[in-house]
């Protein structure tokens, strides 16, 4: 089946979308639609994340860098790095979570 994600989630006014396509023990995808001037909190995440913008323009603050990423830009994190996601232009965004074999052996 051939789906367009960027049709998956559609922006509501001052919210965060969000809605998981996929989830295994090896990771998730999830495609975000995220209100302009919406931001998802400063956090890090124990695994890499892959974030490829499906639309319009996200902020990405990794680290104390901002990022203006357009349609196709695609950013990776590495494991426990400090980021936000801020809503810029009407931004969709497909984000990739990758568990590292060590732990899908230990079922975590």
């Amino acid at each position: 089946m051939i789906n367009n994600i960027a049709c998956m989630v559609e922006h509501l006014e001052d919210s965060i979308i969000h809605k998981k396509l996929l989830s295994s023990k090896s990771g998730s995808v999830t495609a975000f639609a995220i209100a302009d001037n919406e931001s998802i909190a400063e956090h890090k995440n124990r695994h890499c994340e892959f974030i490829y913008v499906l639309s319009g323009v996200i902020e990405l603050d990794v680290a104390g860098h901002k990022h203006l990423l357009e349609k196709g830009a695609f950013y990776s994190i590495k494991a426990n790095t400090l980021h936000t996601v801020n809503g810029y232009d009407l931004g969709k965004f497909a984000l990739v979570i990758l568990k590292n074999k060590k732990e899908n052996k230990n079922g975590s």
